[in-house]
């Protein structure tokens, strides 16, 4: 009879790098092992937890318990927002998953000005968006949106034309 069963358990692992100082007054440290990712946590935890998330659908509250009951040292901060798609990827950890904040993010703090030109209303039609948001943005010419990137929590959108 064959018994099957799964087990979890965590364990760390204390890489102590030798460092030495050079002649001259550099520092020369010794390296992880290759394949390791430089962080805090192995490469089977982070395959467990893209599983769950992308594959298996648990959210990231849910995913943060779950790790927690395991015994993982992590901090909800250490969970990111991913933006992208095929052609593009952006990975940050953030408090919020609000739109201003994604454009806050992608502007990485600066007060950026966002154009809507000709592309850009292409693909609004495309996507068929809401009458109610394109009628916002109609004019004979670009659109230059400006952010309140320094206050997100404003959460407006200032449109000119």
């Amino acid at each position: 009879m064959i018994i099957q069963d799964i087990k979890f358990e965590t364990f760390n692992t204390c890489y102590r790098l030798a460092q030495y100082e050079t002649p001259d007054g550099r520092y020369v440290s010794g390296q992880l092992p290759d394949g390791l990712n430089c962080g805090h946590f192995g490469n089977d935890l982070i395959r467990f937890i893209l599983y769950q998330y992308h594959h298996q659908h648990v959210t990231q509250p849910l995913l943060l318990k779950q790790l927690l009951d395991l015994g993982v040292d992590i901090s909800s901060g250490r969970l990111s927002t991913h933006i992208g798609n095929e052609l593009f990827a952006w990975f940050s950890s953030t408090e919020s998953k609000s739109r201003i904040n994604v454009l806050s993010c992608l502007g990485q703090g600066s007060d950026y000005f966002y154009v809507l030109n000709a592309g850009a209303f292409t693909y609004r039609e495309q996507q068929k968006l809401p009458q109610v948001l394109l009628s916002r943005l109609e004019g004979g010419s670009d659109v230059v949106c400006t952010l309140p990137l320094a206050h997100p929590e404003v959460g407006e959108v200032r449109i000119e034309t």
